[in-house]
């Protein structure tokens, strides 16, 4: 667990290589975002160090040398009830971002407003294996239809 005096060792932006940096926030909310590209991970109040949490996640998004970003698994993590879905790419996880900030801003406008439920796009922070298992389900469990199913005027 770290104190608020401890030196926190925050790796660099694993999408552009940019300085992080460490935030505290009311409520106990934490992030840690890039200062060059502005990517981010948040970590909530309910769990029990969200301090450490925070810069344990971000910090585990380092890409291993030799990867690239095309390599990448990545998936929708929803921040509140920490869940995440592998998606089959990087665009689809992001259509499924903008589909669920909408879709939720306007079912529960109140709790969108206090930020009680975030949306973002991450690699997959589990195996290879874990991702190919359940990415089958990731149309159904978003509530997306996949863009190859869509005809070409919705696309």
């Amino acid at each position: 667990m770290l104190t608020m005096e401890d030196e926190v060792k925050l790796l660099p932006c694993p999408f552009c290589g940019g300085e992080a940096r460490l935030n505290g926030f009311m409520f106990n909310v934490w992030t840690v975002d890039c200062t060059s590209c502005e990517i981010h991970t948040r970590v909530d109040y309910h769990c029990s160090d969200p301090r450490t949490q925070a810069v344990e996640k971000w910090n585990r998004r380092q890409l291993s040398v030799g990867t690239t970003m095309i390599d990448q698994l990545w998936c929708v993590h929803i921040l509140g009830p920490d869940d995440v879905y592998p998606a089959p790419s990087q665009a689809e996880a992001n259509r499924a971002v903008a589909f669920m900030k909408d879709f939720w801003e306007k079912r529960h406008p109140e709790d969108a407003a206090l930020g009680m439920v975030a949306f973002e796009v991450i690699p997959w922070p589990h195996s290879a294996e874990s991702h190919a298992k359940s990415v089958g389900e990731f149309y159904s469990e978003i509530g997306l239809q996949p863009l190859s199913a869509r005809p070409s005027s919705e696309v």
